[in-house]
């Protein structure tokens, strides 16, 4: 890397606590929902990702490319890709903490701390090679529908636009020897600021084998997004 880390982590972040949350985007990093968040839950996430960034920026070979945030994956856990349950229960090599309400105010399908399954897919395939991955949304916030917060919407090509330098910036630190873009968005993204990605088409589900797949030192091996 050639700036610090501290250098990255400080435009990063603000980079991210500038966008506000509307009426179809919430900014995990920035806003809480007190109906589900912990009092310092923002505060908590960008701690999460700075944990993870200062683990992995250094060893990175690959970058992983989403679209976005869900609602049980990132959105809570601040990570890419990852739950907040896999950091409270210790099944990948950060710390991290967990950042929505033990007692949550409105009932929802799952109970916190809150588990992806497409995370506990991906993880649970790739954890091995945890140091040499990347991973990350071209929009990096939570789009979801008019009044449903806990739901998911495809951002709008100016949405995911208005920070492709985020990503730019991760590539530059980086340098990886491989992108892979997940989904046409970010496949869109990586082809209109140069950078070659290969194209995953389409999401692992826990009821198939992976379809994230290429070679990592002359191995095979696969893994899902979120």
């Amino acid at each position: 890397m050639g700036n610090s880390f501290d250098e990255i982590w400080n435009s990063l972040r603000s980079r991210l606590i500038r966008q506000i949350s509307t009426a179809t985007t919430f900014n995990q990093y920035r806003d809480i929902d007190p109906r589900v968040d912990s009092a310092n839950a923002a505060t908590l996430r960008l701690y999460n990702l700075r944990e993870y960034l200062y683990v992995v920026l250094p060893t990175a070979k690959i970058l992983v490319l989403g679209e976005a945030p869900g609602p049980w994956g990132t959105r809570f856990s601040g990570i890419p890709f990852t739950c907040e349950r896999q950091l409270v229960e210790g099944n990948l090599p950060i710390p991290g903490k967990q950042t929505s309400s033990s007692n949550p105010d409105i009932n929802l399908r799952k109970t916190p701390p809150y588990e992806s399954n497409s995370a506990m897919i991906f993880w649970g395939t790739l954890s091995p090679y945890f140091r040499q991955l990347l991973v990350w949304d071209v929009y990096p916030f939570h789009p979801h529908k008019i009044g449903d917060a806990f739901s998911i919407r495809t951002p709008s090509w100016k949405e995911v636009l208005e920070y492709a330098d985020i990503v730019k910036m991760l590539t530059d630190v980086v340098k990886p020897r491989r992108v892979l873009a997940i989904g046409r968005t970010a496949h869109m993204l990586s082809e209109r600021i140069g950078i070659p990605a290969r194209y995953i088409s389409r999401l692992l589900t826990n009821k198939g084998l992976p379809v994230l797949s290429f070679s990592l030192y002359g191995r095979r091996w696969g893994g899902a997004t979120t």
